[in-house]
């Protein structure tokens, strides 16, 4: 076979399993308002990235105009990508710092004996300094030195665990941080779970060698199955898949410190079980 035709041919396949990953995630696009163009931007950047990281690799990186000659897009798209991604980036920072430290608060506030109850309960605290009182900078104080009482406030405020009350004392009102982080956890966890697995996989396709490969295995019915059999297949999926991964919780947790390495890797295993029609 020519070997233009055949390179042709494993181009078109590519495009076809992309296709066919990406097909799962349009309902979600759709409930969550994300539009074609918004995705397009998503994948010009990664793009941009891609790039950009191989030149530097390389030790010949590229200037703004070579990026977009390469992805197909003007320079004031780079720019503007560039851009972007950079905000985004601080942006999540600031988001990560904010609520970390109103989590070393809230931590606080339930264990520190001097801001709860005698039975254990969080106390209301005073806004500003009164005698008898206990008070919030006090407690953001003594969890997180010198961070930014205001600011503080405002995140534990926003995100719906703290009630201020007559602009006069603060009362905690949930132990959970962020109104909605169950959601917001499963839509990171969607972009974690799937990049891991796609990164074994491609690991796997660029392999020379079967001995460099990954761990990829798979299990499917041969046969369709009525639903009382699925849920019995994923019961027992369920229950032998925690004793194994405690298993080898253990068995990492035990090795894992005398084996730490400051510029080393992170591995992991990933279990999920699938239905399809």
């Amino acid at each position: 076979m020519d070997a233009a035709l055949f390179r042709n041919e494993e181009r078109t396949a590519l495009i076809e399993s992309i296709e066919n990953m990406l097909r799962p995630l349009m309902p979600v696009l759709l409930r969550f308002g994300v539009t074609l163009e918004d995705s397009h931007d998503a994948l010009r950047a990664l793009y941009i990235d891609e790039i950009s990281n191989r030149s530097r690799a390389q030790g010949r990186p590229l200037t703004e105009t070579r990026l977009g000659m390469l992805a197909g897009i003007n320079r004031g798209e780079v720019q503007k990508l560039l851009g972007d991604r950079e905000e985004k980036e601080r942006l999540r920072q600031e988001k990560a710092r904010r609520v970390e430290q109103a989590s070393a608060v809230i931590s606080a506030w339930h264990s520190d004996k001097r801001f709860t109850t005698p039975y254990g309960a969080p106390l209301d605290l005073s806004l500003v300094p009164e005698d008898g009182f206990r008070t919030f900078a006090q407690l953001v104080e003594a969890a997180i030195p010198a961070a930014p009482v205001e600011e503080v406030l405002e995140t534990m405020t926003s995100t719906g665990c703290v009630e201020v009350h007559s602009a006069k004392f603060v009362r905690c009102s949930s132990r959970t941080l962020i109104v909605g982080a169950e959601r917001l956890a499963k839509i990171a966890r969607l972009g974690s779970h799937v990049s891991d697995l796609v990164g074994t996989v491609v690991h796997n396709l660029s392999s020379q060698r079967d001995s460099d490969a990954l761990l990829e295995q798979r299990l499917e019915t041969s046969c369709r199955v009525t639903p009382q059999f699925c849920d019995e297949i994923a019961l027992y999926f369920r229950e032998r898949s925690m004793s194994f991964l405690q298993e080898c919780d253990t068995w990492v947790s035990e090795r894992e410190q005398v084996n730490a390495m400051t510029d080393g890797k992170r591995v992991g295993l990933g279990l999920f079980y699938f239905e399809k029609q």
